[in-house]
């Protein structure tokens, strides 16, 4: 069973003119000939094996980013120093599934050590930052809600350059790196990039919209215990309702993965959340599930895959079964450019290098697999109204979700923001690491590309809902969908 798996040239004029701090779990320095090296292995295994290294950027484009970014490392620089380089030009090709990721020996240290952080998280909206939660002990000299101006002399814009490029994204959205940003990755890139910051300088816009300097101390703390994962759990709705809830997903021991609520108040509309395609008996949940909704004759049903990171395209389809009222296509087709048995045997190998990987034949070629296949609902398919709600987080699988039943049964409504995964299509299918042979850091490398069944032209963006509701972390967002049921 497959798994589907989340700018302007001067920020590289930027990062060449001032080294990048070093972080105090990056003890390693690495010499110019090391990072060179594997900035060029990095570029082959990309041009060699990358299904959309030029989908959404030239070639004359990537080509200049990989020899500017090779231009740089002609001093010693520390791993952090190196990994954002190196992720920058990964971002630029527009693949959230694309990422260079720290070697491993940098994770473990980076786990067990405790770090400075900000006192606080983010959201975006409009392009501006604000505080989205305090963290820790509430500090009545600030709120959340409040617009963050600077943060140590550093405007929003500069804040923007240096941590969002140095995450993958589809397309040329910003969809899917704002909602890791605001997850907890703003706190964990700021603090890589500023080490040791003990206190911030931080200018506020206040609620009257005046500027407010506050100095605030940093939190000192480990990484995970800041990570901000309350927004992809499964909330208590605040209606008045019944709930039912299933975990059936091994993997997530401590988690709920799907929800169901039918309401006391408005006993024809059920809402069913969805954290991620990745439990186990779906086919057994399913029928469950659409049993109970025709016992109660459930008219509306209120579909949540808000910060649904994907999973299963089978979950996937089976899913859609019940949905659709005609035959459908889940996804159109996937290609990539390299044959994938003969990149893992290449991959399986000790010492895998690039006079091995030379000799891998580069190749467009296109593969249907059961899941590009068409497919016919059930008979006793859901015969309401369904509502479905998605937002930057909703990526890879669930991403194409949303795609196939909004493009195939128009009248679904739908509600939120636009989705973190293309609307097009996104790469996936089969994701390999690859460790870089000098540094061991790694690349994180999808072989295919799969193309949704939008027959829209690429946009090079998500999807976009039928009705925009701003928030995703203050929850209201549930009665701002019933007021519009009839």
């Amino acid at each position: 069973m497959r798994v589907l798996l989340l700018i302007s040239l001067l920020l590289i004029s930027a990062l060449s003119k001032a080294q990048l701090p070093v972080n105090p779990s990056s003890p390693r320095v690495f010499t110019p000939d090391q990072m060179i090296s594997d900035c060029k292995y990095l570029r082959t295994v990309l041009e060699k094996a990358h299904p959309s290294l030029y989908r959404y950027a030239t070639k004359d484009s990537m080509d200049y980013y990989f020899d500017k970014t090779l231009s740089k490392f002609d001093h010693p620089m520390s791993e952090v120093e190196y990994w954002c380089h190196l992720q920058y030009l990964v971002a630029k090709i527009g693949s959230g599934h694309t990422q260079v990721l720290f070697s491993q020996s940098f994770e473990n240290n980076y786990n067990q050590d405790t770090h400075y952080v900000l006192p606080f998280g983010v959201y975006i909206k409009d392009n501006k930052l604000y505080v989205k939660r305090l963290i820790g002990k509430i500090d009545t000299a600030f709120f959340s809600g409040y617009q963050i101006i600077s943060v140590n002399g550093e405007n929003k814009q500069q804040l923007f350059r240096k941590i969002r490029t140095l995450i993958s994204g589809d397309g040329r959205s910003y969809s899917y790196k704002n909602y890791e940003l605001e997850i907890g990755e703003f706190n964990r890139l700021y603090e890589l990039t500023h080490p040791s910051e003990t206190e911030f300088s931080v200018l506020f816009k206040t609620f009257s919209r005046k500027d407010k300097l506050v100095t605030l101390a940093a939190r000192l703390e480990k990484y995970h215990s800041n990570k901000d994962t309350s927004t992809s759990q499964l909330i208590n709705l605040p209606l008045n309702g019944i709930h039912y809830t299933n975990n059936l997903d091994n993997n997530l021991p401590d988690s709920l993965v799907h929800r169901i609520t039918y309401l006391k108040d408005k006993p024809s509309i059920a809402i069913l959340q969805i954290k991620s395609f990745t439990y186990t008996d779906y086919l057994s949940f399913h029928k469950e599930l659409f049993k109970n909704l025709h016992q109660r004759n459930i008219k509306d049903l209120i579909i949540d895959i808000r910060n649904n990171g994907g999973g299963s395209d089978y979950i996937c389809i089976d899913f859609l079964k019940y949905l659709m009222n005609d035959s459908f296509y889940f996804t159109k087709k996937d290609e990539g450019v390299v044959d994938l048995k003969a990149f893992n045997l290449w991959l399986s190998r000790k010492e895998a290098d690039t006079i091995n990987l030379s000799k891998i034949e580069h190749k467009s070629y296109t593969i249907i697999y059961d899941a590009n296949k068409l497919n016919k609902p059930y008979k006793d398919n859901f015969k309401g109204r369904i509502h479905l709600l998605f937002n930057g987080g909703t990526y890879s699988a669930a991403s194409l979700f949303a795609v196939a039943l909004k493009t195939q049964q128009p009248s679904t409504n739908t509600y939120g923001s636009e989705t973190g995964g293309g609307q097009a299509g996104c790469d996936g299918g089969e994701i390999v690491k690859i460790k870089l042979p000098r540094t061991s850091l790694q690349l994180r490398l999808p072989l295919l590309w799969t193309y949704s069944v939008c027959t829209d032209a690429n946009q090079a963006k998500g999807l976009i809902p039928d009705h925009l509701i701003s928030s995703n972390w203050i929850d209201y967002t549930y009665r701002s969908v019933l007021t519009q049921i009839p």
